[in-house]
């Protein structure tokens, strides 16, 4: 039986794609044309980056249960973000997105269809509460280690020595990527989505959570893909412009 859209979800990840639109206009402002604004790059945008980059993909995870093939929609993104690299790399080589978001989520999708059936079998609460536990102590793992609340493990030196090993999390001292977010420790915040989407099956959300609240934010979640891939090239070619003027 068809449940309903849980049209929040489509508003959440419609916020969060303006936020990463306007995050990217700061970034190519102070990177790219160099704006002074003194306040971006500190503590603060950093937070406010890995807030709205947590979000989507936790709310990614919910929307798996939306689809009716997961394995074919993987496919797809990994279609897609095979081609955002390989385009960054022609247009801009330093600028080149070799494992950005859509990769992540590619991978997540597809990890999600193949474990589905397995994680029928655990309750909801104990995949979210397990995936933000997880997503804790895995996010240092790029900087080369665990975190224990205030005991840290050191992994092995070995596993940042092969350069085949970026995705999942253990990139070598001269690896790059413009936009870098790798399984560990995100795979978990993922999952622990999928942990909430989990009770879509049962219509268990509040009553709110089916409304449209604003039918712009609802439409540009349901098109997020695509409003990722085109803003940073329209923001380019619009700062572009704009400093090409004679006040400028």
């Amino acid at each position: 039986m068809a449940t309903k859209r849980i049209v929040l979800f489509d508003e959440i990840r419609g916020t969060m794609i303006w936020c990463v639109v306007l995050y990217h206009l700061l970034y190519d402002l102070v990177y790219l044309f160099a704006v002074d604004i003194p306040w971006f790059g500190s503590a603060w945008t950093e937070w406010w980056q890995e807030t709205v980059a947590c979000l989507f993909i936790f709310i990614s995870g919910c929307c798996c249960y939306f689809s009716r093939n997961n394995v074919l929609r993987g496919l797809r993104l990994l279609i897609v973000a095979a081609l955002l690299s390989a385009a960054t790399y022609l247009v801009m080589p330093q600028q080149m997105i070799s494992f950005g978001i859509i990769h992540l989520l590619s991978l997540s999708v597809l990890i999600f269809a193949l474990g589905r059936p397995l994680l029928s079998f655990i309750p909801p609460p104990f995949i979210m509460l397990g995936g933000l536990l997880l997503y804790y102590v895995t996010f240092p793992v790029c900087n080369g280690y665990l975190q224990f609340g205030t005991w840290n493990y050191s992994l092995p030196e070995t596993w940042y020595q092969n350069s085949c090993w970026f995705w999942l999390g253990f990139p070598t001292a001269n690896y790059y990527s413009a936009d870098y977010f790798p399984l560990l420790p995100y795979l978990w915040i993922f999952l622990s989505g999928c942990g909430l989407g989990a009770y879509r099956s049962k219509d268990d959300y509040p009553f709110w959570a089916y409304q449209t609240h604003s039918k712009f934010l609802a439409f540009c979640g349901r098109n997020s893909l695509w409003l990722y891939l085109v803003h940073q090239p329209l923001l380019l070619a619009i700062l572009s412009l704009i400093w090409q003027l004679p006040y400028c």
